[in-house]
């Protein structure tokens, strides 16, 4: 079918560089891999309908520092990952190594969102990261089909990582795979952990959380966020993530009218700020108006 997503890998190498990039509001998948030996870092997925990160078809590169957050009340699963549909053992076996993600499910009512899905014979290494978020009766991680549950503890792994899914359903199994048998497979990594990961509503450490090399950075905390408040590399260039409703030059919190119009206009009186901002900001209109002939504007 159509791949309208909104930045698609198909068949990269490890020469493709892609770093500091946001998808927002797409209507297909935030990010997609068909193969690909390609590392991606300081990405953001924002209010995405379909799947925010999604690989297939043997991709084994990495992923590291990765936001990826659910509309509220429309969207499908934070990962889909596969190998192939058809064979799943199909070589090169997609085994990504993914870590420092965060990952925020919708909450609305109408969302049929879900965590990570791992099925049709996928590998993928992850470490250092959060799942959270979901809505009453989504799956916080989900793992589909005998072929990909083979991979438990060699090519399918899981470390340093929490879920947080209190109103749904932590672990689920399908195609064969019991829902004890993925919560043992999440059990078995090394500190993994069921509990409240204590975030903000843009994703960073609520003060108060817890390495790899080639591309990687090593990283002695989980998420894409340092628990230092300092660790800001959202802002100032992605959008809906920090209460920014543009790109643009950040508002403050609360500006005042000054009187203070461009060289041409004149105040014509203040407006209050629209929400979710306060304060006032002032109204300039042209100091001019047109006319015919030598007539000045």
């Amino acid at each position: 079918g159509n791949e309208l997503n909104g930045l698609t890998f198909f068949g990269t190498g490890s020469a493709t560089q892609a770093s500091y990039i946001q998808v927002h509001k797409g209507s297909d998948d935030g990010l997609e891999f068909f193969g690909s030996t390609t590392f991606v870092d300081h990405i953001v997925v924002t209010s995405t309908t379909d799947d925010s990160f999604d690989w297939g078809q043997g991709w084994t590169g990495g992923a590291q520092f990765v936001l990826l957050m659910q509309p509220a009340d429309d969207a499908d699963k934070l990962i889909e990952a596969d190998n192939d549909a058809e064979t799943p053992a199909a070589a090169p076996i997609s085994r990504p190594t993914l870590a420092n993600f965060t990952m925020i499910g919708a909450t609305g009512g109408d969302a049929a969102s879900d965590g990570p899905l791992l099925r049709r014979g996928t590998g993928a290494l992850i470490y250092n990261s959060i799942i959270t978020g979901l809505p009453a009766g989504a799956a916080c991680l989900i793992v589909d089909g005998t072929a990909t549950s083979a991979n438990f503890g060699s090519s399918l792994t899981i470390a340093n990582s929490v879920v947080n899914c209190p109103n749904g359903v932590s672990f689920e199994g399908a195609g064969g795979v019991t829902n004890e048998q993925v919560q043992a497979w999440f059990e078995s990594g090394a500190n993994n952990r069921v509990e409240n990961p204590n975030l903000l509503a843009n994703g960073r450490p609520n003060p108060a959380s817890d390495g790899t090399t080639s591309p990687f950075v090593t990283t002695d905390y989980i998420g894409a966020f340092a628990q230092d408040t300092a660790d800001s590399w959202t802002e100032g260039w992605t959008v809906g993530v920090n209460e920014n409703l543009t790109v643009w030059e950040p508002v403050p919190a609360a500006p005042a009218a000054d009187g203070a119009c461009p060289a041409g206009t004149t105040v014509a009186g203040t407006q209050a700020m629209p929400a979710p901002f306060s304060g006032e900001m002032d109204l300039c209109q042209s100091a001019g108006r047109y006319g015919t002939g030598a007539a000045t504007i």
